[in-house]
């Protein structure tokens, strides 16, 4: 280790301070702080009386123009400034200082086998006042994690613990808020981590999702923060028609600081775990600009391919915040606590859920908010809006992950978006070959919340603002409040929407949703088949004009669609199957005898229905075949041969016919439930020359 320093300043000629016999008062009131200071000690991870290996002194500043090492079985103790020119390497153990506040900046810091950095500890985290820093600065590349990196390899350990924001990393209002309001009173029993200074963001309650606001504190006065600005918009804080509507109040501000420098454009800083860490504790970090726009697997915080992780890994009370890429990602991981986190101002899905290879992780009470839409450099189709966007801010491919009093608040997609396969993929793919997520129920999701996200939940005392962006709402002076401007197809405001994935609906009340509205639909321009064994049961809406509805006449979804209404709560038929009705569309493909047609629910059959999905490939010509036919092959065993077949094949359509399946150049073909039986399908030619 080879360093320049720089020692601090002491001025000359302080004056010395004589404490007088003559002043008892005086002497019992300095003794009776200092033993009320010391009457809690609490011990730092280390030893400060004893020798270090390397050890910057409080207010020094050391150069490392060659990159730092730090060998097995050394110690290290930054109390001031490290700049290191390139890489750090943890062999040993690299102590940030818990009585003054210290920094490494570096290009990138690898904590390699049987090394530790350590920021404090859950006995003793960094205390308030104290600030231990990371900065990352563009440069050389480690040859694994790549630029700007944090990485922690197999056989190293991360033991990061700083005290701000650990008892309330983020709150409710207790009471709403105004536009113009200087102050927020917090739902919040004791604020004694957050400091004038501090900066906090606080969640829209309306349609418009960017009237989420960032402000700083400028003094803390028990439940109510003063504010550096004023509000520009209205932030409800009450609980109205049994839920809970208050804004979410999240602390941006820790004492433990991952920091991207701001040098290169859409290049944050990142942590990497690798698989076989021996531990990871973070807890009251702030991971500040990180994510890098432009690569895949460079997130603020990213469990790599760590398969079953240490029993107690987490990451809890942390913040994350102007993120170029994601907040938290769990990638082939197994076993990790996030809890009590937030994620403010995010590009893509904020907590992701990769792979479909995580399971066994919790996820409770983190909050997401502000979660963008990204549109440009790496990405998934999902972390965009639109038809063929779904971002979310949770993503998730597995079910078998506990998802308890979570917030998703505020961004033009969705809170939750639960996206099962029939396999992991990616990396996972080969090495869990026999994880089925599509087969697997969810382990616990309970108590979670999402609110000004792209769908409506139904008008309450939450009137909203008026100033929205008129993209995304608009104020409706008659009802003296705000509406989504985000409809389907049809022009109908909807809420709960079904995709591709089987679905229990058991117990739904949906409550103000106004006329023109529906509480449950199928979502739109929906390319995927949909199952038939999505069902619900125990559905109460209160005053909308639809229950559901099906606004996708084009898609491959919207004409897969069916519901089972399992005791006729939505259509007054128990049993039924509710299906696509659109007058001039459908022309009655789905209808059977005793079918009813109603504006409020669509099509109730009394059959059972399902979606057989054929594909078939010429690959003689590379294509598609010509023609393929569908016939009864058990009407009648005499009749045999191609003029049997053809007597037995289905009746045709007569014109109700739907046009080509989207993309593939099918046709749908209805076989009413009534025609049981095995059939044939034939294709380009003879049915006997070619069918199975």
């Amino acid at each position: 280790m080879t360093a320049t320093r720089k020692r601090p300043r002491v001025p000359l000629g302080r004056p010395r301070r004589t404490l007088y016999t003559a002043a008892p008062a005086l002497l019992l009131v300095v003794l009776a702080l200092v033993s009320a200071a010391t009457a809690q000690p609490c011990a730092p991870p280390y030893d400060g009386n004893r020798t270090f290996d390397l050890r910057i002194a409080p207010g020094e500043v050391a150069s490392f123009p060659g990159g730092l090492d730090i060998p097995s079985g050394q110690r290290a103790l930054v109390e001031g400034e490290a700049s290191v020119t390139g890489g750090v390497t943890i062999r040993g153990t690299l102590f940030l200082s818990s009585s003054a506040s210290s920094k490494i900046s570096a290009e990138w810091i690898a904590v390699a086998a049987g090394g530790a950095l350590i920021a404090g500890s859950e006995a003793c985290p960094i205390p308030g006042g104290v600030t231990a820093t990371i900065l990352l600065r563009d440069g050389a590349s480690h040859p694994v994690a790549g630029r700007k990196a944090l990485a922690v390899l197999a056989n190293g350990a991360l033991e990061l613990h700083g005290s701000k924001g650990l008892g309330a990393p983020w709150v409710r209002l207790a009471e709403t808020a105004a536009a113009g309001a200087a102050s927020l009173v917090l739902d919040a029993p004791s604020l004694s981590s957050w400091s004038p200074g501090d900066e906090i963001a606080v969640a829209s309650t309306d349609f418009d999702a960017y009237q989420t606001e960032r402000v700083r504190i400028t003094a803390v006065q028990g439940s109510r923060v003063q504010l550096a600005v004023p509000l520009r918009y209205k932030h409800f804080g009450a609980v109205t028609k049994g839920v809970d509507q208050r804004a979410e109040v999240a602390l941006l501000t820790r004492s433990v600081r991952i920091v991207s420098a701001q040098d290169t454009p859409g290049l944050g800083c990142h942590t990497i775990f690798y698989e076989g860490f021996t531990a990871v504790h973070v807890e009251g970090v702030e991971f500040d600009g990180c994510g890098q726009a432009d690569l895949v697997g460079r997130y603020p915080i990213h469990f790599h391919m760590a398969g079953q992780v240490p029993a107690g890994t987490y990451v809890r009370a942390s913040s994350v915040h102007d993120s170029l890429f994601r907040a938290i990602t769990l990638h082939g991981t197994q076993g990790v606590l996030l809890e009590g986190n937030s994620a403010f101002d995010i590009a893509g899905h904020a907590y992701f859920l990769e792979d479909g290879a995580e399971w066994g992780n919790t996820l409770r009470g983190n909050l997401g908010m502000l979660v963008r839409p990204k549109i440009t450099g790496a990405r998934l189709g999902s972390d965009a809006i639109g038809a063929n966007g779904d971002l979310s801010v949770f993503w998730i491919t597995n079910p078998n992950n506990t998802f308890e009093s979570n917030s998703a608040a505020a961004t033009e997609g969705w809170g939750f978006f639960i996206h099962t396969r029939l396999g992991p993929r990616g990396l996972s793919k080969a090495r869990w070959p026999s994880v089925r997520p599509h087969q697997t129920p969810l382990a616990r999701f309970a108590g979670n919340m999402a609110h000004s996200v792209r769908i409506i939940v139904g008008y309450s005392e939450n009137t909203g603002d008026p100033n929205g962006s008129p993209n995304l709402q608009r104020w409706d002076p008659a009802l003296g409040r705000s509406k989504p401007r985000i409809q389907d197809e049809s022009g109908i405001t909807i809420g709960f929407k079904l995709y591709d994935g089987a679905t229990i609906i058991d117990g739904l009340t949906a409550r103000g949703f106004p006329s023109g509205t529906a509480p449950l639909a199928v979502r739109s321009s929906n390319s995927f088949q949909m199952t038939a064994f999505t069902s619900i049961r125990g559905f109460m809406p209160e005053g909308s004009s639809y229950r559901f509805v099906v606004q996708d006449s084009t898609g491959d979804g919207g004409r897969t669609t069916s519901i089972r209404d399992i005791d006729g709560s939505v259509s007054g038929y128990p049993g039924a199957t509710l299906l696509p009705h659109q007058p001039g569309i459908t022309l009655g493909f789905y209808s059977a005898p005793g079918c009813a047609a109603h504006p409020a629910y669509g099509l109730a059959c009394p059959q059972q229905y399902m979606n057989l999905e054929m594909g078939f490939w010429d690959w003689a010509v590379g294509g598609s075949p010509a023609a393929v036919a569908l016939s009864r092959a058990n009407l009648s065993p005499g009749n045999v041969g191609p003029a049997g077949l053809a007597a037995q094949r289905l009746p045709g359509l007569q014109g109700r016919e739907l046009g080509p399946k989207a993309g593939r150049g099918g046709r749908y073909v209805n076989a009413l439930a009534a025609d049981k039986g095995s059939y044939l399908v034939a294709w380009g030619g003879s049915e006997l020359d070619n069918h199975f």
